[in-house]
């Protein structure tokens, strides 16, 4: 293996980046006790940059040991976000190989096994879950160049056809033209993938025969044939999805098998986490990756599990730190410790009293300190507010003086009356979340089907001044009436975005103008003017501050206007800014926009 030299990778990392580097290699490869790491960083503290670092060492420990092949496997949830990481995690020379489908890996690597280390990405959505359906085109024509020549070898009508599916009419020109002009199959699909796709197939067919079935080459043939004609049955074309789910699967499994994998790093994890179940069937072939004990796997989150959950939620954040762990430790002995760790700190913290303190917060002291080194074998975290001068984070304290209303009370008052008569759970929540919750809560929640279904059944009937009173009346929208926020918080956000003179605003102000701005861009009003980052668990809330900022906008801008707009008609005249449509991974419809410099 060439010789790199690492440190140029690790002089430009943070010290508290470095640290984590080198905590995180010497777990996973000089004490060896895991194979499962998570970084947990906050947002904006490069934990790109800490993967990139780690990737640095691994190459620097293979090739002293005379590695002849490294492949890195990088995977994201989204396609976008995967090509602008990948290039910051690359520290070779080599193409970083990106597909967004692992069946798509035969077109996108040369020559897997004469280089020394490969870097390859996809995405997860596209890659393990395969049964379902037919994937995109190029995954068809794909497999119809790796079958031909072992299943048939003329392009007759009857394959042409099978692996249409929903292409159209540009099908075949596609397939045996546009195809193979991009792709020649003898140059560009790599050989070692095909070859195991091949082995993967005769394997298939050998214990189809030794159980009495009937081989997926046979079923393939079979229902081809049915495709030779115009008039397809249902049936045929039902067989035919679930050959190619199951063609598509098996390659899969081959480029899996294909690859050497030395690291795999899950960006993002959270947001694919169900992969990591490995009691579930669907999630086999990711785990033939994540649970392999010859893997490493680098988990990068900064919400790696919900931090904080209430009774009436479905999701339970302790179970849901537990079941991560669980995941790293991959170990039900340390599990279970740390779950008794952790249930004895609870019980010590809630027996604190002033005759027992000195004694028990010793006790609760070193409890804390068993947790954390436990901890630390599987997760770090580093958080922004340790790593500034005054440890506050660069934030300053703005005192934003919050008034309780007589309408949002009585909100409150309406939803507890409402929630007790269906026998529910403490509803302060919900309401400091959102006003208006009828008007804005999704039918997902719990709390709207029991809604729905008390009005369904005329369970209210007696109640409905109490239900008015969580709605929006649309007679007052329709004549673009004010609206009361009945919440202190969104009050206060309303005043700071529109009231401010924001409504007017088609862009943030800058902060430091290279020239004096005019009009509302140089007016007092705006000068104190800032974004507003907002989070919360609820997803009741975005739609809620959208909805009621917006329209305190539109209010301020139809007021101005010369007609007298109704929220109906103004709608009307409204044309749709941006309209498109995805197919085949390609956006169809863009407006062409004009830029003038």
């Amino acid at each position: 293996m060439k010789d790199i030299k690492i440190d140029q990778f690790l002089d430009f990392l943070k010290d508290f980046q470095l640290k984590t580097v080198n905590h995180v290699f010497n777990k996973l490869y000089m004490e060896d006790e895991v194979d499962k790491f998570l970084i947990a960083d906050e947002v904006g503290l490069g934990k790109t940059m800490v993967a990139r670092g780690i990737i640095a060492k691994i190459i620097d420990k293979f090739q002293t040991a005379g590695r002849e092949r490294i492949d890195i496997i990088y995977i994201c949830s989204n396609s976008q976000i995967a090509r602008q990481n990948i290039n910051r995690l690359n520290i070779m020379d080599k193409k970083f190989s990106h597909s967004s489908r692992i069946t798509l890996l035969p077109l996108k690597i040369k020559d897997l096994n004469k280089n020394e280390i490969n870097f390859i990405s996809f995405t997860p959505g596209t890659s393990f879950h395969l049964k379902s359906g037919g994937g995109i085109k190029k995954e068809r024509a794909l497999l119809y160049y790796l079958l031909k020549g072992e299943w048939f070898v003329e392009d007759q009508e009857q394959y042409v056809n099978f692996f249409q599916c929903t292409a159209g009419d540009s099908w075949q020109d596609y397939l045996l033209k546009d195809f193979k002009n991009t792709y020649d199959p003898e140059v560009d699909i790599d050989q070692s993938l095909k070859e195991n796709f091949i082995k993967n197939l005769k394997e298939k067919r050998e214990e189809a025969e030794k159980n009495g079935k009937t081989a997926p080459g046979e079923k393939f043939k079979r229902t081809a044939a049915e495709f030779k004609g115009a008039e397809v049955s249902s049936e045929a074309n039902s067989r035919r999805y679930q050959i190619i789910g199951e063609l598509r699967e098996i390659l899969a499994m081959s480029c899996i098998h294909s690859l050497n994998a030395e690291l795999v790093i899950l960006d993002e994890f959270q947001k694919f986490k169900t992969l990591i179940d490995t009691d579930r069937e669907e999630n086999q072939l990711f785990n033939s990756i994540f649970n392999s004990n010859q893997v490493k796997t680098l988990l990068l989150s900064a919400t790696p599990y919900k931090m904080y959950t209430l009774s009436q939620e479905e999701d339970n954040h302790y179970q849901d730190f537990i079941k991560t762990m669980g995941v790293l430790f991959n170990s039900k002995e340390k599990e279970e410790k740390l779950k008794k760790l952790l249930n004895e700190y609870k019980n010590r913290l809630y027996s604190l009293s002033d005759d027992n303190f000195k004694q028990q917060s010793r006790k609760i002291e070193t409890l804390k300190y068993e947790i954390e080194e436990l901890l630390k074998n599987v997760i770090v975290r580093n958080e922004r507010v340790k790593y500034t001068k005054n440890n506050d984070a660069m934030i300053k304290d703005q005192d934003d003086s919050l008034k309780l209303e007589k309408r949002e009370v009585k909100q409150f008052l309406v939803l507890n009356k409402l929630t007790e008569k269906m026998k529910l759970r403490s509803s302060i929540e919900y309401w400091k979340s959102s006003p208006y919750l009828i008007s804005f809560m999704e039918n997902n929640y719990k709390l709207k089907e029991q809604f729905n279904y008390f009005i369904e059944e005329d369970m209210f009937s007696d109640l409905d001044q109490e239900l008015e009173e969580l709605s929006l009346s649309r007679a007052e929208i329709e004549e673009y009436k004010a609206v009361d926020p009945a919440n202190a918080r969104l009050e206060n956000l309303i005043s700071k975005s529109i009231e401010s003179g924001g409504w007017r605003l088609i862009w943030m102000p800058p902060s430091f103008p290279y020239y004096r701005s005019t009009d509302i861009y140089g007016s007092q009003a705006v000068d104190n003017f800032s974004k507003d980052l907002i989070f919360s668990s609820w997803k009741v809330v975005p739609r809620m501050i959208a909805s009621t900022i917006s329209y305190a906008a539109e209010r301020r801008m139809t007021a101005e206007a010369a007609n007298n707009y109704s929220y109906s008609s103004e709608r009307q005249l409204r044309s749709s800014l941006l309209n498109f449509t995805v197919s085949e991974n390609d956006y169809k419809g863009l407006p062409v926009f004009n830029i003038m410099i």
